[in-house]
């Protein structure tokens, strides 16, 4: 976890010891000092002080010593014990300083790693807006918002930009012209847009996120962690919640949604069931590239956040076979294929931090769209992927 608050601060009046008429309130735990006992407290920067007799007024040792105590701290980069520590408190403690940039020690913090989030989009200004939202939210990153525009109008339109770059200040805002009607097959166009926008990005990490979906405000930060937490990968994902436009569970009920064959999707859901992808009752995917010790590559362009180096090294896929095109392939589908061909080391967050709204053109009969452009035919076996979709 990233430092960022300094825990704790100075002892209030309660904390301090107050010794006063012939007794003492010591760290506000309720112990008395009475006319001849011997009181006992032990501080960080001296050795046990034990006055016998009868106490009458303030105990000097314990001034100096809390003096001592708050120079010692100051010296240490130290706030939040000074007077807890000189009170003998059991369980006082010292918190360090957290300056940005700067450690005690004099040693340079690490700053939170810079994500870069691609989303294309054309004319869904609301669900841009949500989406772009969910970015500014994100916790525990920098974030580099890319948003292209796929012969965008709204996009395109000024007063709109000017209204967007308000709102997002941070926001790069651009409008590729020129492809989005010219009959180019659309996973294949939407592929070598996101490739554009990977060349744009200058962050250490590059996440996608479609302009219909959203990210919970710890998604980017998770995926990072999971990194973390698995030197070796390259790519980590996410889970994702299905919840319909309006924002409510979308639970598949007994069918995969995603597989373009009405007759097949029945007998898709009980296999996605028994892989643990789907659980009866619930709106989470959890997204896998294998299962059952086989490739399946069910996971979502949203849900990746991908090394920037990898992307250099496997783009996404821009040239779709005939085949391809019979079985539905989506740019997702087939950067999925790639990274398990290439034995690309994955991990994922085991956590639903995507939300992902229903009746885009890749799920086939969750909203008024329907094409069959589904990114998984979990039913069908794909001799020449050699996995089963």
């Amino acid at each position: 976890m990233l430092a960022g608050d300094a825990a704790g601060r100075l002892g209030g009046g309660a904390d301090r010891a107050d010794l006063r008429g012939g007794r003492a309130g010591v760290g506000g735990h309720g112990g008395l000092l009475r006319r001849g006992a011997t009181p006992a407290a032990r501080l960080p920067h001296g050795p046990v002080l034990r006055r016998p007799g009868p106490v009458d007024g303030p105990v000097r040792g314990h001034r100096v010593h809390r003096r001592r105590a708050r120079r010692g701290a100051a010296r240490a980069g130290l706030v939040g014990g000074a007077d807890h520590a000189a009170d003998g408190r059991a369980g006082a403690r010292l918190h360090p300083v957290v300056r940005p940039g700067v450690t005690r020690r004099g040693a340079a913090v690490t700053s939170p790693p810079l994500v870069s989030v691609v989303t294309l989009t054309r004319d869904r200004p609301r669900q841009l807006r949500r989406a772009m939202a969910s970015v500014v939210a994100q916790r525990g990153v920098r974030v580099e918002h890319i948003v292209l525009g796929d012969d965008c109008p709204y996009l395109g339109d000024p007063a709109a930009g000017e209204s967007l770059r308000r709102q997002f200040p941070a926001a790069v805002l651009r409008v590729v012209h020129g492809s989005a009607d010219d009959g180019e097959y659309l996973p294949a166009r939407l592929a070598r847009l996101r490739n554009e926008g990977i060349g744009l990005a200058s962050g250490e990490y590059v996440a996608q996120l479609d302009d219909d979906n959203a990210y919970h405000p710890e998604h980017l930060r998770s995926l990072v962690d999971a990194l973390a937490a698995e030197p070796g990968a390259q790519v980590a994902h996410s889970w994702r919640r299905l919840l319909t436009e309006d924002g409510r569970p979308f639970v598949p009920d007994g069918e995969d949604p995603w597989h373009p064959d009405p007759q097949q999707r029945a007998e898709s859901y009980r296999q996605l069931v028994g892989w643990g992808v789907l659980e009866p009752g619930s709106n989470v995917v959890r997204d896998t590239l294998r299962a059952a010790g086989i490739p399946i590559t069910r996971v979502d362009t949203s849900e990746y956040l991908v090394r920037r180096d990898l992307h250099a090294r496997i783009p996404f896929p821009t040239r779709y076979p005939s085949w391809r095109r019979r079985r539905g392939y989506t740019e997702d589908l087939a950067f999925s294929i790639e990274l398990v061909r290439q034995g690309v080391p994955v991990t994922c967050s085991q956590r639903a931090t995507l939300d992902y709204y229903m009746g885009g053109y890749s799920n086939a009969d969750a909203g008024s769209v329907r094409q069959v452009t589904g990114p998984d035919d979990a039913g069908a076996t794909d001799e020449r992927e050699g996995l089963v979709r």
